[in-house]
C-alpha cells in the first residue's frame, strides 16, 4: 500500500508541470536605462531643446500564446510560428481583423507620437491607414484613428487593444507585446488566452 501511495505522489508531481512564467510577470511600466519609452519609440532626438522621440519600427521575429482552460484550470502555450509555420492569427478561431494577422519576419509595428493627431499606430508600413493610439504611465492601447469615427473607416470595430510592453535584453533592440486577451468557446470549453508578442528593431 505504502509502493502505491509513494507512486502516486510521484506521478502527481510529475504531473503538476510549472506553469508559464508569463502568467505571474509583473512587467507593467517599460522603463529602461532611466529612459522612459526610449527604446519604445527610438533614440531620443532633441529640437528646440525638447525631447523628441524618433519614430522606429519593430519587426515581429516570435511569439507564444498562453491559454487557460476556465473550467478545468488546465493552461498550455502554443508558438505561434513553426519551421514551416510563417503565419499566425492574435484570434485562436483565425483573424477577423487586420490587426489580428501575423506574419514572421513581416509583421511590422510603429508607434508614433507629435504628429497632427498626437499618437498613431503604424500597421506594415501603412502610414496612409493608421489607428490612434493612446498612453500613460500605466496602460498603452491601439485604438481607431480619430478620423475614422468622422469618415466611418474603422480598422477594430469600435473597439481597442490595450498591451502591456517590456524589454528583457535593452541592448539587443528587442521588445515584448502582451496583446489581445480573449475568452474563448474551444471543443466545448470556455478558455481564456492572450498573446506575447517577440519584436526586433529595424536598423
Amino acid at each position: 500500500m505504502k509502493k502505491i501511495l509513494l507512486l502516486f505522489v510521484i506521478l502527481s508531481a510529475v504531473a503538476c508541470k510549472k506553469e508559464p512564467e508569463v502568467y505571474n510577470n509583473t512587467h507593467g511600466v517599460f522603463v529602461e536605462n532611466d529612459q522612459p519609452w526610449s527604446l519604445f519609440y527610438g533614440k531620443d532626438l532633441v529640437v528646440d531643446g525638447e525631447p523628441l522621440p524618433n519614430m522606429v519600427e519593430w519587426q515581429l521575429v516570435g511569439g507564444v500564446m498562453y491559454m487557460e482552460n476556465i473550467e478545468t484550470g488546465y493552461k498550455i502555450k502554443h508558438d505561434h510560428f513553426g519551421p514551416t509555420r510563417t503565419k499566425s492569427s492574435l484570434r485562436y478561431s483565425g483573424a477577423e481583423l487586420e490587426i489580428e494577422e501575423l506574419e514572421l519576419g513581416v509583421t511590422t509595428w510603429q508607434f508614433k507620437v507629435n504628429t497632427m493627431y498626437d499618437y498613431e499606430f503604424i500597421l506594415d508600413k501603412d502610414s496612409l491607414n493608421p489607428y490612434g493610439y493612446q498612453e500613460s504611465e500605466s496602460f498603452r492601447s491601439i485604438i481607431e484613428h480619430p478620423q475614422a469615427l468622422t469618415y466611418g473607416d474603422q480598422q477594430i470595430g469600435g473597439s481597442a487593444r490595450p498591451f502591456i510592453a517590456y524589454t528583457e535584453d535593452y541592448d539587443a533592440g528587442l521588445l515584448n507585446i502582451r496583446i489581445q486577451e480573449a475568452y474563448e468557446g474551444i471543443d466545448g470549453y470556455n478558455w481564456n488566452y492572450f498573446s506575447v508578442l517577440n519584436f526586433k528593431l529595424i536598423d
